[in-house]
């Protein structure tokens, strides 16, 4: 899949400013990518989202809302995956939390380009050929954590490896 369209929204503090624009360069280095600059251009829309206050809270849900509206594949990072995961996990389709935003291009490759990745999985079962197939078979023990935490398979990097392209 060639030239895949990717809009970047940002909200938030510095921190989450940080985040988005390493998102932005965590997807550029895929060359299936192509960042634009209107949603509407897009097929898969990143919204690093923000949850300091109530009202930020409810920008963000409608803002998700209304780019699935759009029919778009919804990417939700930032802090209400974190902090409000029972809040955005049924709108959007992949969750990146802050400490993944480095992995972002990654993460949206292997959801989009393989459909490998879904954390937004709620079976309570996990298949294991999935994580195989995810590309863990080819990571040393020593480089990546697995546990399970309700009902999650969580990830968990020691080295750059996802930070270059397959």
């Amino acid at each position: 899949m060639n030239g895949l369209k990717i809009y970047i929204e940002g909200y938030g503090c510095t921190l989450n400013t940080a985040d988005t624009n390493i998102i932005k360069n965590s997807i550029a280095t895929f060359e299936d990518f192509q960042i634009v600059q209107n949603p509407e251009d897009a097929d898969i829309i990143v919204i690093n989202t923000c949850a300091v206050r109530l009202e930020t809270e409810h920008r963000m849900i409608s803002r998700i809302e209304h780019f699935k509206s759009l029919n778009k594949k919804v990417i939700v990072a930032g802090c209400m995956p974190k902090a409000l995961k029972e809040k955005v996990e049924d709108k959007g389709d992949v969750l990146v939390m802050p400490k993944e935003a480095h992995l972002s291009g990654n993460i949206i490759h292997e959801y989009v380009i393989h459909n490998r990745y879904n954390p937004c999985n709620n079976s309570s079962s996990i298949n294991l050929m999935s994580i195989s197939t995810f590309g863990l078979s080819k990571i040393p023990s020593s480089y990546a954590l697995l546990f399970m935490a309700s009902k999650e398979l969580v990830i968990s990097s020691l080295n750059a490896y996802f930070q270059s392209p397959p």
